[in-house]
């Protein structure tokens, strides 16, 4: 009598931190299977549409903003010091190390 239920969840944001996926996979598991009388064979998690972090572009909004000036000052500095500039005098080290393998 080997059933096979799948359940699904998405995240809104791109993430890249084993301890959200988790606790993301516990409420799922708790939602819809915990105290239920289900008998658990195999319990599998699956990750889709994986972006490199180097790669990861994050739209901000006015609502969300404040929390990506806080992980990405070193960003924020560098797009600020090539405002007054001008012209974009200054980039990431990752940046410039992608630069250089197109070449």
């Amino acid at each position: 009598k080997f059933k096979t239920h799948n359940k699904s969840i998405s995240f809104e944001e791109p993430i890249n931190d084993a301890p959200s996926i988790y606790h993301r996979a516990i409420s799922l598991y708790e939602k819809y299977f915990d105290g239920k009388g289900i008998e658990i064979r195999l319990i599998g998690v699956t990750l889709q549409n994986l972006v490199a972090p180097e790669d990861e572009i994050i739209q901000m909004t006015l609502f969300n903003y404040e929390n990506y000036e806080e992980k990405s000052r070193t960003k924020l500095l560098i797009n600020e010091l090539n405002r007054k500039a001008g012209k974009d005098l200054f980039i990431r080290a990752s940046e410039a190390k992608k630069k250089w393998v197109r070449c």
